[in-house]
């Protein structure tokens, strides 16, 4: 077995960003009455709405890279959109408190089911493992910690876009992990669920990518490689085959 780097995304990749979108949701249902007609929204339609939610977040996330004081205002703005797009036309105050709750959810984290096995298993094996993600610093330090990832991935193994003058799919983000870490030499794996800033981001630094596309996104895949997966159980199948690969 040769020793290999396995670097996670980490939202919706370590854990299922959903489940705590849908927590939030239901917190606000709870909490301010009167909103009958999003009570019967199914789940399908709600991970739509919270996957439409995800795009508009990344359509403003360089500039809020830029204007941090202009973040809670955007990132209520993606959640108004969102369900806007599905007929649900909501106010500026009902989205604030949404994503309010879904913020104070993220200390409740967990990891996917299989995930903190998989880890381990892969630490075990010795192989490095990262994280590299996209997002304010505090933010995804904090969800990192509520994970309890301490004794699987080292600190100092964590980039967050935000210490950097780059954000994913920026190859000099890639690119200034590898050389701190000294990986030249090793293959370099990129696990995430986002095609436009996990594969390409990884393709443009030729690390091999691994994309948990459990959204069933359609893509032209292209010659490039690149190991294309739909769910956990096919995630954690594939990292073992290719951790014993020689």
């Amino acid at each position: 077995m040769i020793r290999k780097a396995f670097i996670f995304d980490l939202d919706d990749t370590l854990y299922d960003q959903f489940l705590i979108f849908k927590q939030g949701f239901e917190l606000f249902l709870k909490t301010y009455r009167g909103k009958e007609e999003l009570s019967s929204i199914p789940d399908s339609i709600l991970r739509s709405i919270y996957i439409k939610s995800r795009y508009y977040g990344d359509q403003n996330f360089e500039t809020i890279q830029k204007y941090p004081e202009k973040r809670f205002y955007y990132d209520s703005l993606r959640v108004r959109l969102a369900f806007r797009d599905f007929g649900f036309d909501l106010t500026e105050e009902d989205t604030n408190s949404i994503d309010s709750l879904y913020k104070k959810e993220q200390s409740n984290l967990v990891l996917a089911d299989g995930m903190r096995e998989c880890l381990a298993e892969l630490k075990k094996e010795g192989h490095f493992i990262g994280v590299i993600t996209n997002g304010y610093s505090k933010q995804q330090r904090d969800k990192l910690e509520a994970l309890q990832l301490s004794e699987l991935i080292n600190s100092d193994r964590i980039l967050v876009s935000a210490d950097t003058p780059w954000i994913k799919p920026q190859k000099e983000l890639f690119e200034y992990y590898i050389s701190e870490h000294n990986l030249e030499n090793l293959a370099i794996f990129y696990i995430g669920d986002s095609y436009e800033n996990d594969v390409l981001g990884a393709w443009n630094s030729f690390v091999t990518p691994i994309w948990l596309n459990k959204k069933k996104q359609l893509v032209e895949e292209g010659d490039r490689d690149l190991y294309h997966v739909t769910s956990y159980d096919e995630l954690y199948t594939r990292l073992k085959k290719i951790s014993a690969q020689l």
